[in-house]
């Protein structure tokens, strides 16, 4: 009595960038980045099945300054990439811009 279970859902799965995204443009990386989480959801529960609002966390494995728990500012590119134009700017941001872009109904929750 008074005992509440919640279970939440915890799927995962790597993508690997193309490396001609690795120098390209930041809209170009994170459309990839968006395109890859809807075929995963897709793949996951079926194609045009109806899609509530998901909350991410989203690993970006590369030097950040964290100014909050759901922003960063990426502080240099590492493992051959180099968008310039990246440099100290939020990444969540760009993934949010991403995502709406792409009309996913998703948030970023947490860097």
């Amino acid at each position: 009595e008074g005992r509440r279970s919640s279970t939440i859902r915890h799927d995962v799965e790597k993508m690997a960038v193309p490396q001609h995204l690795m120098t390209r443009t930041s809209k170009e990386l994170f459309d990839f980045i968006a395109a890859s989480l809807r075929q995963f959801v897709e793949k996951k529960e079926g194609k045009g099945s109806p899609v509530s609002t998901r909350e991410l966390g989203f690993t970006f494995s590369f030097p950040v300054k964290q100014t909050s728990l759901n922003s960063g500012l990426l502080m240099k590119w590492t493992k051959g990439f180099s968008i310039g134009e990246m440099v100290g700017k939020d990444v969540c941001e760009l993934l949010q811009q991403a995502l709406s872009r792409n009309g996913l109904d998703m948030h970023v929750l947490a860097l």
